[in-house]
């Protein structure tokens, strides 16, 4: 059995000690350190925190170790026991690299714990040296804190987010129950706007909708984790627990309150879609390269979808402003002349050089699967339930590949959704597939009717110059066809002047108004530190934003349809405060559906 120990000798030195005990019968024994993170489809390199890598006999006893790729070491054991020793730098702080200062330590199993190919099957042991009134916190541990834990398999340890907390320090754990198993709540930092007891109380109604789902929990407990930070957000799921980062001043007011707990419903969704369901392409992993799937858009748009959905069916969000929220993505998404251009199955493929890569041009070129893939999911849901009237849905689909798969501990075969969703819906979906997924052309959103959904655009007739300007002058990205560009202009040009008045960021739009649709103005800017003229022909941005809202006058079907969607159990209109027992649960005297 592997033995891996933590070690902390001075915090203040930002230097965390790995040492991992191995028992090879080889000569040569190779050792690495993953890549990547599972989850996170980027090769963040974590060897590039390794300050000094050793290797020594259990005696002692200096070994050569040679290194022999960028993560990988040699070490020439002679078929003995061996130590393989790291010391990491952790001054980098996210969900997903290794971080330590006095007031916490942050780590994850894959950018700290090295494996060899033998011991990939075995159980791991990891025992905890941390200085005088320290503590260890994760899921890992069987009741949230300790020192020492033991976990099945490497993948397991890859899994595990462990946070160090030290005495005295801004940190609260909470222990609660929810769906009938143990769950806890550790906030690291100063809380700000919200109290940990009403994080709690939401998270046990996300929990419960999941839980009356997918028909019970599959993890022992569950530990969520939030760092309150200055400006730094993310989240990143594991199987049995989730780290958060987000600003402590983002929950101050109930729009940027939404935005977390949208974070927090994400990622605890995650235990069932990637964690447990998943194409078989992502798992076995191989660690140290790319582990390509063009199922991304299933992976994470599934779950972007659900996690404002879980909102509404826990209470926590009304009908109203989820079709608001619906609205506004579809907006984005179509603000953006990338989708029009590459494909979700594309997009997907290409997450490992391109969407944690974002550059000048992304707009342009590119479409997140997590956005255009939300919507191809709520497109796929209501085009189910609308062929079906609501005999199957995408609850149905997630529901037989977590009882398929998911439970099985296998993945679906890489490509094989449409068929998925065929087994359970029946009929031929090769048309979604070939429109919505596999090219980049125009979602049908006329399914919304069955629901008594209403898509409306509204066209702007704000002029507009079509480049994002920040620090207060400097061009962010310009995109494509837009004023802008036809003027010659760039990301990286700093734009000092138009018309003979300085511009900024702040002024910019409001400025362009008191011009009219087709004048031209010359524009100054500095570009190499060189000052350049051209001149730029303002038109109107030329978008339609689009909201989603409730015609008029739906008819009963439409309601039962749309009730169905938002609110399928008793228990969810009961959150919602619907009677469910009235036939017009979500209609209003006047007969019109109360959303």
């Amino acid at each position: 059995m592997p033995q891996l120990r933590v070690s902390i000798r001075d915090p203040k030195t930002h230097r965390i000690e790995v040492t991992l005990t191995a028992h090879s019968a080889d000569s040569l024994t190779t050792v690495s350190l993953p890549s990547w993170s599972p989850g996170s489809y980027l090769l963040r390199e974590f060897a590039r925190h390794i300050v000094l890598a050793d290797a020594t006999t259990v005696h002692g006893e200096q070994l050569l170790c040679e290194k022999v790729a960028k993560s990988s070491w040699v070490v020439h054991n002679a078929a003995q026991p061996f130590v393989f020793r790291t010391f990491f730098d952790a001054q980098e702080f996210s969900v997903r690299t290794p971080y330590l200062d006095e007031r916490f330590g942050f780590v994850v199993g894959s950018n700290l714990f090295a494996f060899t190919d033998a011991d990939l099957d075995s159980e791991h042991t990891v025992t905890l040296d941390l200085p005088t009134g320290w503590l260890g916190c994760s899921a890992a541990f069987d009741d949230f804190v300790g020192d020492r834990f033991v976990v099945p398999n490497y993948d397991a340890l890859v899994d595990v987010a462990l946070t160090l907390l030290p005495p005295g320090e801004r940190h609260e754990l909470r222990r609660f129950e929810a769906a009938g198993k143990p769950h806890a709540f550790l906030t690291v930092g100063r809380l700000g706007a919200r109290s940990l007891e009403s994080l709690c109380l939401d998270a046990v109604k996300i929990v419960e909708v999941c839980s009356e789902m997918f028909g019970g929990l599959p993890y022992r407990h569950y530990l969520f984790v939030l760092f309150n930070t200055g400006d730094a957000r993310g989240g990143l799921e594991h199987h049995d627990s989730c780290v958060m980062a987000f600003p402590r001043s983002g929950m101050v007011n109930a729009e940027g309150y939404r935005d977390f707990i949208s974070l927090l419903a994400h990622e605890y969704f995650h235990v069932w879609n990637v964690k447990a369901v998943h194409t078989d392409a992502l798992g076995p992993f191989n660690y140290l390269e790319e582990n390509y799937t063009r199922d991304l858009w299933v992976a994470e748009g599934w779950t972007v979808y659900y996690q404002s959905l879980l909102l509404v069916r826990a209470g926590l969000m009304t009908p109203t402003e989820y079709l608001a929220e619906m609205g506004e993505r579809v907006s984005q998404m179509e603000a953006q002349p990338g989708h029009r251009l590459q494909s979700l199955s594309d997009s997907s493929f290409d997450a490992w050089i391109k969407l944690y890569r974002p550059d000048a041009n992304v707009r342009n070129t590119r479409i997140s699967y997590y956005l255009k893939g939300g919507l191809a999911a709520l497109l796929l849901d209501l085009q189910i339930r609308a062929q079906t009237e609501s005999q199957k849905s995408l609850d149905d689909v997630l529901k037989f590949l977590w009882s398929s798969f998911g439970q099985q501990g296998i993945g679906y075969p890489e490509g094989s959704m449409q068929q998925q969703i065929e087994a359970v819906v029946g009929g031929d979906w090769s048309e979604f597939f070939t429109t919505a997924i596999h090219s980049a052309l125009p979602f049908d959103w006329s399914a919304l009717e069955s629901f008594g959904i209403v898509r409306s655009e509204k066209a702007s007739n704000a002029l507009w110059l079509g480049a994002r300007v920040e620090n207060d002058r400097m061009l962010a990205y310009v995109l494509d066809g837009s004023p802008a560009q036809e003027a010659g202009l760039m990301a990286g040009d700093e734009l000092l002047a138009i018309d003979g008045q300085k511009v900024s960021a702040a002024k910019l739009t409001s400025f362009l108004q008191q011009y009219k649709d087709g004048q031209t103005l010359p524009l100054h800017y500095f570009r190499d530190e060189e000052l350049r003229e051209t001149n730029v022909t303002l038109n109107s941005k030329g978008d339609r934003p689009t909201t989603f809202g409730l015609t008029e006058a739906p008819s009963s079907a439409q309601a039962n349809q749309f009730r169905a969607w938002l609110l399928p159990s008793a228990a969810s209109l009961e959150r919602c405060g619907v009677d469910a027992s009235s036939p017009r649960a979500l209609e209003t005297d006047d007969g019109r559906s109360e959303a």
